[in-house]
């Protein structure tokens, strides 16, 4: 009886041994899998930028002329509509503010008139579309470049998947142009802090971008402070980019003066006081509303959110602290014995570094600026700072060490993301009656504001010109 228990306790141990062995390497082929699939999309990132551009034109263009325009895309468009002259008078007499996407509207709305296609809803957003579209790309080329691929994928699903974002992809506005123009300036000025050559065109490419960004909308000079504190903490903090940092200071300040020299006109413009007064003093309370805009006003969301951020963050500066790096041994981030991996967390620290401050800065000059008579506090503006947020976030998932947790974390959080967007009205448009709006042009509700807006501007206009 026990030499048969025995027998029945080794067969066991065998089958258990044998299913153990299975799973390993079931395991090890995900991972080789995985591995192979990375490296083919590292060398052929381009068919990434296809899938991501097209994915996020679809979301933006789902529905895009179901709802009727509101009072400030009204405006823009009966702005665009003028002709030249009176949109430059109106522009730099009235209303400097988004003075670029202006003119652009009202070359768009021209060449589609030469088309036969009437400036219905859809028409005018079109351009929206197609610009948030080209972020998600641009954020995804950011990640994939200065944070590696899976924080690209992540920032650019986030991204596009973003309600807020989603919401601006679909207005008459320059908010979509703006992050377009925010992208290209910040991935300018990262290429300038690594590139080993062509720096000058770089240089001339963020000092060209930066200021039509400024001109597109007047909130770009945050993030233009923004940049000034990153380099100055760049060239402090210990790092592969001091060094580059310092080397760079010369032309960094060169570029600072020109860029302020080609807004003197915008920035005079400007000096009539604030057009924001409508706008509430912000409190405390309303940072955190502000984040949970950003995540589809769920907590949960923006806690897991928030969790990969400051896992990303203390991972990169753990990495150069020997008690740090004892802590990742443990939490089972790093291996002690392997320097290459050190290296690479220790290299996303500035990039991580640079992306808080895109956060941090525009939040606290637009909250400490509001307390007074101009108020920029507001979820319209701050919507710049939502492909840093999904940037970090990207950097919460590089640091972990296995492929198969990435991408399974990857998959939960665009899941989740994409529940969270599908029960809000932005998805769920209410059907129209048939027969309520004619098809080839606006509702009489927009009409009537339209003609309102046109004798208000050009009353506007008048007014300026005889004072002047």
């Amino acid at each position: 009886m026990t030499q048969a228990s025995g027998d029945l306790r080794k067969v066991e141990e065998d089958q258990d041994y044998t299913d153990t062995r299975e799973q390993a390497t079931l395991l090890t082929r995900l991972q080789s899998m995985l591995l192979a699939a990375s490296r083919f999309f590292v060398s052929h990132y381009w068919i990434l930028c296809v899938l991501i551009g097209g994915v996020a034109l679809a979301f933006n263009l789902f529905r895009l002329g179901s709802k009727s325009m509101w009072f400030d895309e009204v405006l823009s468009v009966e702005r665009a509509r003028q002709s030249f002259p009176v949109l430059w008078q109106i522009i730099f007499a009235t209303q400097p503010n988004m003075a670029f996407y202006y003119i652009f509207l009202h070359f768009w709305l021209g060449f589609t008139s030469l088309l036969g296609l009437n400036p219905t809803e859809f028409v005018v957003r079109f351009p929206s579309a197609i610009f948030a579209a080209l972020s998600s790309v641009m954020i995804f080329l950011l990640g994939r470049r200065f944070l590696g691929l899976a924080a690209g994928l992540v920032g650019a699903g986030l991204y596009l998947l973003n309600d807020l974002e989603l919401v601006y992809a679909q207005e008459t506005r320059s908010y979509a142009l703006q992050l377009l123009l925010i992208c290209i300036t910040w991935y300018a000025f990262f290429a300038i802090l690594t590139a080993e050559s062509r720096q000058k065109r770089w240089w001339t490419c963020y000092a060209i971008v930066t200021i039509v960004a400024i001109y597109t909308h007047l909130f770009s000079l945050l993030i233009l402070a923004a940049q000034v504190v990153t380099f100055g903490g760049l060239a402090l903090l210990p790092g592969p980019w001091r060094s580059k940092a310092r080397q760079q200071l010369r032309s960094f300040l060169i570029s600072l003066v020109g860029i302020f020299v080609f807004i003197i006109p915008l920035l005079y413009a400007s000096r009539h006081g604030s057009k924001t007064g409508w706008l509430p003093i912000p409190q405390l309370r309303d940072i955190i509303r502000l984040f949970l805009i950003f995540c589809a006003n769920s907590r949960f969301y923006l806690y897991l959110l928030l969790a990969l951020c400051l896992l990303g963050l203390c991972a990169a500066m753990f990495a150069y602290r020997s008690w740090g790096v004892r802590l990742l041994s443990k939490a089972s981030l790093v291996d002690g014995a392997d320097d290459k991996r050190l290296s690479g967390l220790r290299q996303l620290l500035p990039v991580g570094f640079a992306l808080l401050c895109w956060i941090i800065v525009p939040v606290v000059l637009s909250y400490t600026i509001s307390q007074g008579p101009t108020r920029l506090f507001s979820s319209r503006y701050l919507v710049t700072i939502v492909p840093a947020f999904v940037l970090l976030v990207g950097l919460g998932i590089v640091v972990l060490r296995r492929r198969v947790v990435q991408v399974a974390l990857v998959l939960c959080l665009l899941l989740l993301t994409l529940l969270y967007i599908t029960s809000l009205s932005i998805i769920r448009i209410p059907r129209r009656k048939t027969g309520t709006r004619p098809r080839s042009g606006w509702s009489s509700t927009t009409r009537l504001m339209m003609a309102w807006c046109a004798m208000t501007m050009l009353r506007g206009a008048r007014s300026a010109s005889s004072t002047t």
